[in-house]
């Protein structure tokens, strides 16, 4: 038997462990150091945040309140065509610009430590809100990279006029948290924009499961801010690629057992959980009218179970919390869905020759149910990696007829991705990766299935 509270003790991080290990910013004055205009603006504008009204100076082209100093490679970077960047060097240069552009935000309002995670669309920072008298929150900024606003899909008018539309996910976060009674939908907290990016804030969640593992260290991310009264700050933030969630979870666990048990299967008792409070938190997001759309591995955060310097557990047992992440593909289920927010693990619906490309309505909570029995089979499985029919049909070499001949009603698995998965696991997984969106079962359905219970 895998003794499950030997790994949480050995890899487990809390969100709290995790500021205090995260990296640090520094201020000290310095002579050798000016900023490129003495002149202040003395018509800053001025941002607003939806719970709070905050004066904040913003940058402008001709006369900048900030100065960023870059080192040369980082410089560099910042020149290049932004689209054309790599997910980690877009990171860097968003960070860097949020420095520039909300400086109030990033330097008084919020103590900003480290990159906790980044994707094609964004970079999620942990910070700590500064509150009255000397009390501080634990929170995670996360910097959403500006794009056309054309498309309404990407974005939700919230007054009225273009210059107050938001993106999307901003939108949907705060109609779930008003609609939506789970404790695993992160909390809103606050947003805001400036001329570079969009800013979400929202509770700080998961633990740094990647801690001892110095191949996924990534180089810290260094540069100084110059202000126009000549205060020189030195930034060093620590940089992760995302050691919070629930793949960083199954790398880290597999290994664990790997040395204690001799196998990369993960136990079932924590699989279930997770899948089972995973579909709990879509089943609310579901019923109060909307779908997640990018249900992953990576968008699951997991947290250690156990209150900082003490054996009690906070859940009840061992197993670790689950948090849903990442809404920027969530909608309201009444639109309808027409693609998937991950291609690599697309449901069929949306693979080249499907019969519903092009449907009028889509559900996409019989969407979230099939990438969710993905989730599960990622778990289950001796790799830890998505179906080879996924990658398949990624790169084209399959399309919608022949992953039909190939699994009949259910996506294909080959027999070796199958072998060691519980009888009562597999018919749960092949009722979820039905084909056919209206043959796959309700969260509800899926909740009640004989393996989960």
């Amino acid at each position: 038997m895998i003794a499950e509270h030997s790994f949480l003790s050995l890899f487990g991080l809390s969100a709290k462990q995790i500021l205090g290990d995260s990296g640090s910013s520094s201020a000290s004055s310095s002579n050798s150091i000016s900023s490129t205009n003495n002149s202040t603006n003395n018509n800053a504008a001025k941002a607003v945040s939806a719970n709070n009204v905050l004066t904040q100076t913003v940058a402008t082209n001709s006369n900048p309140v900030v100065k960023i100093i870059r080192p040369p490679r980082l410089a560099a970077y910042a020149a290049a065509d932004f689209t054309k960047l790599s997910a980690e060097k877009r990171a860097r240069v968003a960070v860097t610009n949020a420095f520039k552009e909300s400086f109030f935000k990033m330097t008084r309002q919020y103590q900003v430590f480290g990159i906790v995670g980044y994707g094609g669309n964004g970079v999620v920072l942990s910070a700590k809100e500064r509150l009255p008298e000397g009390s501080s929150l634990s929170v995670a900024i996360k910097i959403i990279y500006r794009r056309t606003l054309a498309d309404s899909s990407d974005s939700e008018d919230i007054g009225g006029t273009t210059d107050e539309r938001v993106p999307a996910e901003i939108s949907a976060l705060q109609c779930l948290n008003r609609s939506c009674k789970s404790s695993s939908v992160l909390k809103y907290l606050d947003h805001w924009k400036d001329a570079k990016h969009y800013y979400l804030v929202t509770q700080l969640f998961g633990s740094n499961w990647l801690k001892e593992f110095p191949d996924f260290k990534l180089p810290r991310l260094e540069f100084q801010s110059v202000s126009h009264s000549k205060v020189v700050r030195t930034h060093t933030l620590a940089v992760s690629l995302g050691a919070c969630d629930l793949w960083a979870w199954s790398v880290a666990h597999r290994t664990h057992v790997q040395r204690t048990s001799n196998t990369t299967l993960l136990p079932l008792t924590p699989i279930k959980h997770i899948v089972r409070e995973t579909a709990k938190a879509l089943n609310a997001i579901h019923k109060s009218g909307f779908y997640h759309g990018d249900v992953k591995v990576e968008n699951i955060l997991v947290e250690y179970p156990q209150a900082p310097g003490s054996n009690k557990t906070i859940n009840g047992s061992n197993c670790p919390n689950v948090m849903l992440s990442d809404y920027g593909h969530t909608r309201a289920a009444e639109k309808g869905i027409k693609r998937y927010g991950t291609q690599e693990i697309s449901p069929p619906e949306f693979i080249e020759g499907s019969p519903f490309l092009g449907t009028v309505h889509l559900d996409g909570r019989r969407s979230d149910v099939f990438a969710l029995g993905m989730v599960a089979f990622v778990l289950l499985s001796d790799g830890g990696d998505i179906p080879d029919a996924c990658r398949s049909a990624e790169r084209g070499s399959l399309d919608y007829q022949s992953l039909c001949a190939n699994g009949n009603e259910c996506f294909p698995f080959n027999d070796k991705e199958i072998e060691n998965m519980p009888d009562n696991a597999l018919d749960l997984l092949c009722r979820m990766c039905a084909m056919d969106p209206a043959k796959r079962p309700t969260l509800d359905q899926v909740l009640s299935h004989q393996w989960l219970q």
